[in-house]
């Protein structure tokens, strides 16, 4: 109950007491609210933000749930999560506020599930590497991404049943894992590649034959041109729809493919002509850390690969190991072939820091904790990324005032400057 009285008087001091122990019902109530609250407190100014467009688009229209439907199943959409929300929304209000509250709660929810696993694997007394591993691991679904909330509600989702099913054994799992893409069309790469390393794990594929295919991805990586099927698809536009559009899944992936190339336009342009101070900055410093993350996590499993027989580890962590590895060879494959597919390296690296934490305490000698002090420069990009963003997403009064003022202030919102 103390949780959700500091939620009360400010939701800052509350999620922060809540992370404490997530064992407790009462503090997954304030974490899930916190992100419900984060998802209302969105102002809408940042034009460039993906929740900008998301709320206009919910503005500009109504929406009906079977018509949805029947878009999905002609190939029109490629996704119905978020557009199904907008069906159930829509009817009782026109303030996207409300929709991203709905969605944040959603996001929120499988993050607790996913969180509250780490509470679970740990014995004994919560030391600062406990709470030092589970900062950055919640950092992939971190409260932010309620602002691009297709893709991350779906890496959420997606990141809980793999790991209930490979780590907890859970068999139900293994089914509920295919629901993925339905947040968003990307997850076909990622539920492919989960049911692949399913298929290989059952022909016995070895850690070596794994930490193989692995460097030589990280190696084709550096090497080869990024986003292969966008350039294909900029210049051969119209051969590759005469191949696909005979059928509804070929239609999702030649829309899904089409919003890439366009994103991967935008995005080309605002860099070409962004020549401020700050952005060149900002640019450098994004440059600067994405290679000591990429190269850093080679060198880091890499150590662990050939220490593996050193390290005190069950064979269920063994074999997520090799999940391991194989989800850093999904992520480097996807960011050879699409635009953003380098987003499945964050998933790997997810999955990196769950295995990570679940041998921890059986190998917590002073190398391991040197390991797990490693994660800060290898994870500093990702969590400057959540202080810095979060802050420009929402009013200032967010941080520093009571719940109720901010829903106060969102409840009158009128979405003007979306309607035309």
């Amino acid at each position: 109950m103390k949780a959700i009285f500091l939620f009360l008087i400010n939701p800052i001091a509350g999620l922060w007491y809540a992370l404490l122990d997530l064992n407790k019902r009462w503090h997954g109530l304030v974490f899930v609210a916190f992100y419900s609250l984060f998802g209302f407190a969105l102002s809408f100014t940042l034009t460039s933000a993906d929740s900008y467009r998301i709320a206009a688009r919910f503005c500009q229209q109504d929406y009906v749930f079977q018509n949805i439907w029947g878009m999905y199943e002609r190939g029109t959409i490629t996704d119905i999560y978020m557009l199904s929300v907008f069906s159930l929304v829509k009817p009782y209000t026109d303030n996207p506020k409300v929709v991203f509250a709905v969605m944040g709660a959603v996001l929120g929810g499988l993050a607790y599930l996913s969180v509250s696993q780490m509470f679970k694997i740990w014995n004994g007394k919560r030391t600062k590497y406990f709470y030092l591993i589970l900062c950055f691991f919640v950092l992939v679904f971190s409260f932010d991404k309620v602002n691009a909330i297709r893709f991350w509600t779906a890496t959420a989702y997606f990141s809980f049943f793999a790991i209930q099913y490979l780590y907890f054994k859970r068999r139900i799992a293994l089914f509920l894992v295919v629901l993925s893409p339905l947040f968003h069309f990307a997850y076909m790469i990622g539920v492919v590649g989960f049911y692949l390393f399913v298929l290989l794990r059952l022909l016995r594929v070895t850690t070596n034959m794994f930490y193989f295919m692995f460097v030589i991805m990280f190696v084709g990586n550096i090497f080869m041109p990024s986003n292969m099927i966008d350039d294909m698809m900029t210049d051969e536009e119209g051969e590759m729809e005469e191949i696909s559009d005979n059928r509804a899944i070929g239609r999702k992936e030649q829309r899904y493919m089409r919003i890439d190339v366009n994103q991967k336009r935008h995005d080309e342009k605002v860099k070409k002509n962004t020549t401020s101070l700050y952005s060149q900055a900002n640019q450098a410093f994004t440059r600067t850390f994405g290679y000591i993350h990429k190269y850093g996590m080679f060198l880091m499993l890499s150590i662990l690969y050939f220490n593996r027989k050193r390290t005190t580890q069950g064979e269920g962590q063994r074999m997520f190991f090799r999940f391991v590895l194989f989800s850093y060879i999904v992520g480097y494959t996807a960011q050879i072939v699409v635009f953003n597919g380098g987003r499945f390296l964050v998933l790997a690296n997810h999955f990196y820091i769950f295995w990570f934490f679940s041998v921890f305490q059986q190998n917590c000698s002073r190398r391991w904790r040197q390991y797990a002090w490693l994660l800060v420069p290898l994870n500093f990009y990702a969590l400057s990324f959540v202080i810095f963003n979060a802050p420009r997403l929402v009013a200032p009064m967010f941080w520093v005032a009571p719940p109720v003022l901010t829903i106060m202030d969102g409840i009158g919102f009128a979405p003007v400057d979306f309607v035309g």
